[in-house]
């Protein structure tokens, strides 16, 4: 029997050290916000005078990115955005964490926090991988990684071999996106973009010797951006972009080697885009855009096509100035913030 009551105080003892213990004082509140919009950060003696104090907190449960956690979820339940630590200490045996402090908000975008909370020296700052940096050693912008699908139509002259009649839809095609760019705290940045763009047509109508054989058309671009930033909340962004880089074109038919060709140049490209962040790291995009492909003063059909008995496939196409593709895109996928 006395063992019995032994192993249950035992138990009712671990039970009561685990279990979370939460008091609030709650002075004013605003719409939810989302826990991990919640900026972490040690107050001294004052708080930050653009703060608006919403209440207090305390927590006290298992480990200190337990308590971290807990207070985060706190203050985005009265609508803050920043919780100012002015208390934590151990239990006995470090069973439990305890934090105490002030629920804050503060004016602006998530961005615009942490550019206040960089006014306070003494303070130190809470990332959100729970890790406790100098606020001097912070990060300074954001970096995006994207990818992207969606479709593209050349709007420029078509060119196929000989210019010969094809079935289907040429100008149509899909279009495969990457890239990566940095914007500092103002918004402006710079970037990476890649592009890969592939179309077919189902037939060609003549001459005999490739009739029915399938057309195909691959571009591919690659340069840096410069990249225009705006934050209009927490979650939603807009992105601009332009710049300059190289051009590349494959066309083939196919099972034919001698119209498997292709062409390089240069080339340049804007986008515009609309982002939607879903979690700390992970958001989502929308992009709109035109890449133009250049080839300076290649003859485009003569390039490929010389006198190897096709006959009119060495005599169409020609141009006597540039020569390239220009084709608009639309394209959506995912967004990757670092």
């Amino acid at each position: 029997m006395k063992n019995t009551f032994f192993v249950f105080g035992c138990v009712s003892f671990f039970i009561a050290g685990c279990s979370p213990k939460v008091t609030t004082e709650v002075v004013k509140s605003y719409p939810v916000t989302r826990a991990y919009d919640v900026r972490l950060f040690e107050a001294k003696d004052t708080l930050p005078p653009a703060a608006e104090v919403l209440g207090r907190a305390s927590v006290e449960k298992g480990t200190e990115s337990d308590a971290e956690t807990m207070v985060k979820v706190e203050t985005a339940k009265v609508g803050g955005n920043a919780f100012a630590v002015k208390e934590k200490s151990s239990s006995f045996m470090g069973r439990s964490y305890r934090m105490d402090g002030y629920m804050l908000r503060f004016p602006g975008t998530r961005l615009e926090v942490d550019q206040a909370l960089d006014g306070l020296a003494a303070n130190r700052f809470w990332t959100d991988s729970d890790h406790e940096t100098v606020k001097d050693e912070k990060k300074d912008g954001t970096s995006t990684l994207y990818l992207n699908a969606g479709g593209g139509f050349i709007t420029s002259e078509l060119r196929t071999p000989g210019g010969v009649a094809v079935w289907g839809h040429p100008r149509r095609g899909t279009e495969m996106q990457a890239g990566w760019d940095w914007v500092g705290r103002k918004g402006l940045g710079g970037g990476l973009f890649f592009s890969a763009y592939h179309s077919r047509a189902y037939g060609l109508a003549s001459p005999p010797e490739v009739a029915d054989e399938r057309f195909h058309m691959n571009f591919f671009y690659i340069g840096p951006e410069f990249v225009v930033r705006t934050f209009f909340s927490d979650y939603w962004s807009a992105k601009a972009a332009l710049g300059l880089g190289a051009f590349f074109s494959r066309e083939k038919v196919r099972d034919n080697s001698r119209l498997d060709y292709g062409l390089d140049g240069w080339g340049g490209h804007f986008q515009l885009g609309l982002e939607y962040r879903l979690a700390e790291h992970v958001g989502v995009g929308l992009n709109g855009g035109y890449i133009l492909g250049w080839f300076p003063g290649k003859d485009f059909a003569r390039e490929f096509f010389p006198d190897d008995g096709l006959g009119e496939l060495g005599k169409s196409g020609k141009r006597k100035e540039l020569d390239g593709y220009f084709h608009f895109f639309v394209t959506g996928g995912l967004r990757f913030y670092f």
